[in-house]
């Protein structure tokens, strides 16, 4: 049986998850229980989100940013999962280089020199209402972008989903900053896709 027990040195301290001494009872007040629940770390539930785009065309040997989101001020997101896929039609086509990374947002945030994009609720039933942007088919490269991870994947059938969540354990984007997916294809080809957060 684990239960609280109270720090004697420093009442400001986090109460300490112990197994109790045989024979030894600690006698808490109610308050003694009352301050150690509200010091105890607390999980947030997450309000997690979609950023959806539909046939964003790609030019050949161009580099493209097809979606990205910025964190609202001072609120931190977290990178749960990417898809995306190609519609070409040629299977002697090289694959397209796909570069997921960080962005500062310097320049060119959602919605400028790129389409605006509403973040779908996975959880329609909350009242909450998302604070970060999000954004598509940017016309000029956002900046600052850096690349965390790079794939090859090929236009023609190719579909993958990516696990950001477990390729790293805690991706975090702090406040203002954000997250990409910038593609080069060596032909003119069509991507659609989703990624997915949590505010």
């Amino acid at each position: 049986m684990f239960s609280f027990l109270k720090s004697r040195n420093d009442s400001k301290k986090a109460p300490i998850l112990r197994m109790p001494k045989p024979g030894i009872i600690e006698q808490l007040s109610d308050d003694d229980v009352a301050d150690m629940l509200r010091r105890t770390p607390k999980h947030f539930a997450g309000m997690q989100c979609s950023v959806p785009f539909t046939s964003v065309a790609l030019t050949a040997a161009t580099a493209k940013t097809v979606v990205g989101v910025k964190a609202a001020a001072n609120v931190c997101l977290r990178a749960l999962e990417i898809g995306f896929g190609f519609d070409g039609a040629t299977s002697t086509n090289a694959a397209v280089v796909c570069e997921i990374g960080t962005c500062t947002w310097a320049t060119n945030s959602p919605g400028t020199n790129s389409t605006s994009v509403t973040p779908a609720k996975q959880d329609t039933g909350r009242a909450e209402t998302p604070t970060f942007t999000a954004g598509k088919t940017w016309t000029t490269e956002p900046t600052t972008i850096t690349v965390l991870q790079v794939l090859d994947l090929p236009q023609y059938n190719g579909f993958i989903v990516l696990p950001l969540a477990q390729w790293y354990s805690n991706l975090i984007v702090p406040g203002g900053a954000g997250l990409v997916l910038r593609l080069t294809s060596p032909n003119n080809v069509n991507v659609s896709g989703y990624l997915k957060v949590e505010e």
